[in-house]
């Protein structure tokens, strides 16, 4: 869902639905008949609740925070210990612009399942937006050690940026690095490393955005990638 992409300023990372789901899922996709009270389902408490939440997540994928809520609502009520119920309800408080309400649900979440890496990754979101950095980078490297977590490449690419706003430039240059080894299509790591490595080259002075980019020692990090090697090359 939200924190730290390229298109945002610390990827606010986005709930996708179903079986796609990318940084803020791993929720079950199932099939729902929707009704006026939610939907009917004949299958287990457990089926149900993921299927409210599920549905929760594609009525927020489209703006609908009434119906969104109102499946949150029921998922509660078969379980109101649900770290993903909470989760979600949390980045309906934050797209509200209630960051209060936020936080409590995002804490409340870890507090029920401190595994949850994709809690941990829209909850550092919002601690970057709100200029807690130091926060967000404690919450983000957590995350980048659950290798089961389908989105640690984005995860590694959001501590590089919260460690740069640290000023902790080493954390950020290893960051970025681990983030394109396991995705070499992250452009924010791409540019970023490649402004760090430049700085490295002209003495510890930033210059100008890649003009200074020591483009040869970058490809002894990536040499396989020659898309990525076009994208960053520079002219003379």
């Amino acid at each position: 869902m939200v924190i730290m992409l390229a298109e945002t300023p610390l990827l606010s990372i986005k709930v996708r639905t179903l079986a796609s789901l990318v940084l803020v899922s791993m929720l079950l996709g199932s099939c729902v008949t929707t009704t006026t009270g939610g939907f009917n389902v004949e299958a287990s408490d457990e089926d149900a609740l993921d299927n409210y939440i599920q549905l929760a997540v594609a009525y927020y994928d489209t703006d609908d925070m009434p119906k969104a809520r109102r499946n949150l609502a029921h998922a509660l009520e078969i379980d109101d210990r649900n770290s993903e119920a909470y989760n979600v309800l949390a980045l309906i408080f934050q797209r509200e612009g209630d960051q209060e309400f936020a936080l409590e649900n995002f804490r409340r979440s870890i507090r029920l399942d401190r595994t949850n890496s994709r809690t941990r990754n829209n909850y550092a979101a919002l601690l970057f937006a709100m200029g807690d950095y130091e926060a967000a980078f404690d919450e983000l490297e957590t995350v980048t050690k659950d290798t089961m977590y389908d989105c640690r490449a984005v995860a590694f690419e959001n501590l590089g940026r919260s460690a740069l706003r640290l000023g902790r430039l080493s954390d950020a240059e290893a960051a970025f690095q681990r983030a394109l080894q396991l995705n070499s299509n992250l452009y924010v790591s791409s540019v970023e490393l490649a402004l760090l490595l430049a700085r490295e080259r002209n003495g510890g002075v930033q210059g100008p955005p890649l003009a200074l980019f020591d483009y040869h020692r970058f490809l002894r990090y990536f040499p396989e990638d020659a898309a990525l090697q076009q994208r960053l090359s520079y002219a003379n």
